[in-house]
This record gives C-alpha cells, structure tokens and sequence, in this order.
C-alpha cells in the first residue's frame, strides 16, 4: 500500500471515503456495489482511492478493525477491578465519539444491511471484553458469555435508536442511559421525578 501523509487533505480524503462507503453499504449492502460507486460518491477517481485502500475488502476490514479497537480502548479504560465500575466516563466518551462520527455510524448501525457489518464488529467486541472480564471474575464462562451478549447487543440498539432519531438527545443524555444499564439495568430507570 503507498505512503499516505497525515496532512489535513488526506484526512479528508479517508474520511470521504468511508462516509461513501458507509452510505453506500446504507443503501446497497456491502456485495452490492463497487469501487467505481464509491469513488464517484466520495467524488475522488479510482488511482486515489487505490493510493489508501487495495480494495473495498480491506477498507470494510480496516472501518471495522478501527471501529472495534475504539470500542475496546474505551471499554479497557473502565476499572473493573472497583466494587462498582464507573461506567460514566466510558458512556460520555463512547457517545461523543459516535457524534462526532455521527454520519459513519448512522450508516453502518441504523441501515437494514446493519446485520453484516454487526456480524463482523460483534465477535470482535465479545472476544476483547471477555478477555477484560474473565480474569476478574469467579463466573462461569458461559455467564460471562450471556452477560457480554445482553450488553453489547443493548448498547448498539440504544445506539442505533439514538442515530435514528437524529440525536433527539444529546450525548451527554444518552450516555446516562447507557450508564444506567450498565449499573443498575432498567432497575435504574424506575424511578420518578
């Protein structure tokens, strides 16, 4: 693969292509179109795109590498070695990152082909937690299994909502709820004003 400067066209550049292909994978599903639709959509030509990416296989496989590797940076900064986990400052910092990145992840979470991207992000996000989760815990493995499914398939369903809705609520709302699963479950909903 050639060189890529860092320098604020390139970022640019990279960030066109994946919003294009993430729009396009939206509508299309990720087998359905090609890299003449992407770079046509990213308004870029074809010896530039191949300047960043050798194919859409690797530009898929890197969003979805670089994707997981923020979600499990995130998660690795949470002390569970704590009694009670601060779960705040991973949900406020998750929920901005997803603002911030809002036009990727809308199109790759909240499209009807969100299953396949899901099927490639969820394994890696279950591995990389649990092998946060095990040495820390005197539970079995298939709980911890079953505690990792709930969590991470909760989270992306709060997350797409959120990105359908157009951020009805802010980050800083959103990561309370999230927050709030994370500590007490919908035990921390109950309650009134």
């Amino acid at each position: 693969m050639a060189i890529v400067k860092t320098d604020r066209r390139s970022i640019r550049t990279r960030k066109a292509i994946r919003n294009a292909f993430a729009q396009l994978f939206s509508e299309k599903g990720f087998a359905a179109f090609t890299i003449s639709d992407l770079t046509e959509r990213a308004n870029i030509n074809r010896k530039t795109f191949y300047n960043y990416y050798p194919s859409l296989k690797v530009l898929a496989e890197e969003i979805t590498s670089e994707i997981t590797e923020g979600f499990v940076s995130l998660l690795s900064e949470i002390d569970f070695d704590k009694p009670r986990p601060d779960f705040k400052a991973f949900a406020t910092k998750l929920t901005t990152y997803l603002h911030e990145e809002s036009e990727l992840f809308k199109n790759l979470f909240s499209s009807e082909h969100h299953l396949s991207f899901m099927n490639r992000l969820t394994p890696s996000l279950k591995a990389r937690a649990k092998a946060l989760l095990m040495p820390r815990t005197d539970a079995q493995e298939d709980d911890i299994d079953y505690a990792i499914d709930y969590s991470i398939t909760g989270f992306i369903a709060v997350l797409q909502s959120w990105l359908k809705s157009e951020h009805k609520k802010s980050p800083a709302e959103i990561a309370a709820i999230l927050e709030g699963m994370l500590n007490g479950g919908f035990a921390s909903l109950m309650h009134k004003n």
